[in-house]
């Protein structure tokens, strides 16, 4: 989860907020493509545990149904497994959403 979470944070920073496009496409080259290591140690699955990093399910759907050109990449597994790249989206639209309401943060910072 920790490599999920990484590349979210690195769609963030390079588009300077949250773009879909971008964040599929880095999510895609961390973790998709036939000779990626985690699809690699994928493959050995049914020997567990696995000698490779961990794909779960949720990641699998989507580097699948990427590689389908499909625009609902999300996938339909009952898990929390995307629960780590919701968090730093989730953080940077509350910021967001703070400063168009007049509180970006310095303001409180400086009064504290």
């Amino acid at each position: 989860y920790g490599d999920q979470l990484f590349a979210t944070l690195k769609s963030l920073s390079s588009c300077n907020g949250f773009d879909i496009k971008n964040w599929k496409q880095t999510l895609y080259d961390t973790f998709g493509g036939e000779k990626n290591v985690y699809q690699t140690s994928r493959k050995l699955r049914a020997n567990t545990p696995v000698d490779g990093p961990w794909l779960h399910v949720a990641m699998i759907d989507f580097c699948k149904k990427y590689e389908a050109k499909e625009e609902d990449t999300a996938s339909q597994h009952i898990d929390n497994d995307g629960i780590s790249n919701a968090i730093p989206i989730i953080a940077y639209l509350a910021q967001q959403s703070k400063a168009k309401q007049g509180g970006g943060g310095d303001e409180e910072k400086k009064e504290a």
